[in-house]
This record gives C-alpha cells, sequence and structure tokens, in this order.
C-alpha cells in the first residue's frame, strides 16, 4: 500500500485514506483522465440461402412486371399507330377517289359544253356539220333561226339528258366527298387548299354544261378559262396526294419484333 501526503497537515497518509487521520482533512481522488475506447463489435449480414432465394424472388418478380408494363405500353403505342395509319390511308383514298370524280365529271362537262358551243354557232353562222345537224335543223330540212331553238333540242336529246344526269350525279358524289373531307390534318391541309380551288372550278364549268347562259363568245370563254383552271389545279392537286402507309403488321408480327415468338 502507497503512503501520500496530506495537503493540510503534511503528513504520510495511506493512499486508501478517506481523509487525513492526523487532521481530518478529506481526501479527493482524482479521476482517471483515460478512457478505454469502448469497443463496437461490427456484425455481418447473414445472407442465408432462404433469405437469398426471397431477394431473388423479389428481384425477378419487380423485372416480370417491368417487362409487362413495357409490353403492354408497347402494344397501345402500337395500335395507335395503326389505326393512325388508317385514318391516314383512309383519307388519301378519298382523296383518289374524289380526285377520278372531279376528272370524269369535268371531261363530261367539256364535252357537252364544246357541244352546244358547236350548236350555237353553226345556227348563228348556219354552218352544216354532221355532228351538230340534228340540232340545227327543222324536220323539213332548214336552218333553224334561233339558237335558242338548237339548244333546246340538243338539251332535248335523250343521250344528252343522260350525261347532264351524269353529271349532276356526279356533283352529289364530288360534294359528300368534299364534307368528308373537311377539316384536314396538317399534312393534308395544302392539298385541301388545291382542292377546294379546283372543286369551285369544277362547279363553275359543270354549271356551264347543264344550263349554257351568255352570248356565245362570253360562254365559250368561260368555259375555255375554266377547262384551263381546271387541268391547272387539278395537276397540282394530284401532285400534292401523297402515298398510303403500309397496314400490313398483324399481332403475331408485334410479337416477333418483341422477340416473344
Amino acid at each position: 500500500m502507497a503512503l501520500i501526503t496530506c495537503p493540510e497537515c503534511s503528513k504520510q497518509i495511506s493512499e486508501n485514506a478517506v481523509s487525513c487521520p492526523n487532521c481530518g482533512y478529506p481526501i479527493v481522488k482524482e479521476a482517471s483522465s483515460t478512457h478505454e475506447p469502448q469497443q463496437v463489435e461490427i456484425t455481418s449480414i447473414n445472407l442465408s440461402p432462404h433469405n437469398s432465394h426471397k431477394i431473388r424472388k423479389i428481384i425477378f418478380g419487380i423485372f416480370i412486371f417491368a417487362f409487362i408494363f413495357a409490353c403492354t405500353f408497347a402494344y397501345i403505342a402500337f395500335q395507335n399507330a395503326q389505326k393512325a395509319t388508317k385514318v391516314r390511308n383512309s383519307y388519301i383514298d378519298n382523296l383518289n377517289l374524289i380526285s377520278v370524280a372531279l376528272l370524269n365529271g369535268a371531261n363530261d362537262a367539256e364535252e357537252i359544253c364544246n357541244l352546244a358551243a358547236n350548236v350555237w354557232y353553226n345556227t348563228i353562222y348556219k354552218k352544216i356539220e354532221i355532228e351538230t345537224m340534228k340540232y340545227t335543223f327543222t324536220p323539213k330540212e332548214q336552218f333553224i333561226s334561233d339558237f335558242n331553238t338548237s339548244l333546246a333540242n340538243l338539251f332535248a336529246d335523250e343521250e344528252i339528258k343522260k350525261k347532264v344526269k351524269n353529271i349532276e350525279l356526279n356533283r352529289i358524289i364530288v360534294s359528300t366527298k368534299m364534307k368528308d373531307l373537311r377539316n384536314p390534318s396538317l399534312e393534308f391541309e395544302k392539298c385541301f387548299e388545291t382542292l377546294n380551288d379546283l372543286f369551285s372550278v369544277y362547279m363553275g364549268l359543270t354549271d356551264l354544261a347543264i344550263k349554257p347562259n351568255g352570248s356565245l363568245q362570253t360562254f365559250s370563254q368561260n368555259k375555255s378559262d375554266k377547262a384551263d383552271k381546271f387541268m391547272g389545279y387539278y395537276r397540282k392537286f394530284s401532285t400534292q396526294i401523297p402515298e398510303k402507309n403500309e397496314e400490313n403488321k398483324t399481332y403475331e408480327e408485334f410479337l416477333k419484333i418483341l422477340g416473344i415468338k
């Protein structure tokens, strides 16, 4: 046992004494200034075979869910693309149909207008042509003096009446198609603008064929102007009609794209 000196009386006392036995001075023991660092035990995660299998199942489930979601999203996008293609192709089909109808109607109208102009001219100038004689001559084989009578004979002819009827039906078809083609998408806006101009000229030309009016000079001039404008707009319109897209991909082909089949 070691001895220490009392701070008060300087007597030698035991280091274990609580107070000095000589003077009663309390002995305070100094606390240790150093501390041992606390040992922390690091344990590793115990991945048992059961836990490892469970984690693999979770990862696999997430993968399957993500794959199904991706396939569903892709199929919806595929279907929407197919639908858009069908709508686009249908619009192009209508453009091609109205193109044919316009050309046929304009050709028939120009043919009747040319014949009417010839009948008109031959009546005024007493000119004989085999094509117009049955309209410009009376049953007694005399020239008809009034061109209105000759034109009336022309439009009373059964063959001409049939052609005029066809033109009127053609106008109904074209007008119906024009309604179907209203509100075009951005891709077809320019094409539809040209079609509107073409339709306007077409209606004017067919009006002249159904009911000629004015003088022979103004009638002939109107017919020529409208026929020329029609062909100009028609050529422009034909170049603006785009090609159709393929729409032959089936669901099985879609699965092949994904690598499923």
